[in-house]
């Protein structure tokens, strides 16, 4: 269960100890996290709630792709899992993945662990969204999956730099990003 804005983490603990799934909450807030981190343990589920300092989309259509993509994996896994025991159990791997996409964001390299090498998100992207269009087809959100090829060129961080770039004044940016919000 992805949980943005989980706050000090409630929904998370709740979702973990009464309903027995994994949960990554998304908070902009390190007290927070700190604070939504130790309920997870005390309630004995720090094992299956993850709290990450983060931000999340900001435009509608930017979060409908990312969903959109979500659903996607989630059915193909379900009907066909492309990932094998390797890629699974290869936790150094995700771990390193995780701190690279953190530090680097859309300009990151993962490291890929079935071809043992490091590979652009973009490139990532390309390919995940070609393999997931059967099941955008059939879910009804191939344009929403079809914009994941957009955010990988332009995200939120590199679309602001862009408008920075383009307007003379920080209030004018500031305005122009405001307005995507209604």
């Amino acid at each position: 269960v992805l949980d943005i804005g989980c706050g000090w983490g409630s929904f998370a603990t709740h979702a973990a100890t009464r309903h027995g799934v994994n949960v990554v909450g998304i908070t902009l807030s390190e007290p927070q996290a700190r604070v939504a981190r130790q309920r997870a343990i005390d309630a004995g589920v720090g094992d299956e709630v993850e709290i990450r300092v983060m931000d999340s989309q900001t435009r509608n259509e930017d979060t409908a792709a990312l969903v959109a993509m979500t659903q996607c994996l989630a059915r193909r896994e379900a009907l066909d899992s492309q990932l094998s025991t390797a890629q699974i159990d290869s936790q150094e791997s995700i771990s390193e993945n995780r701190f690279l996409a953190a530090r680097d964001g859309i300009e990151a390299e993962l490291i890929d662990s079935g071809r043992e090498a490091r590979v652009p998100v973009p490139k990532i992207v390309d390919r995940l969204v070609a393999a997931l269009r059967p099941h955008a087809q059939e879910l009804g959100c191939e344009p929403e999956l079809e914009y994941c090829l957009e955010l990988a060129r332009e995200n939120g961080a590199v679309r602001q730099r862009r408008i920075s770039r383009e307007v003379p004044s920080l209030a004018q940016m500031v305005s122009i990003l405001a307005d995507e919000l209604e």
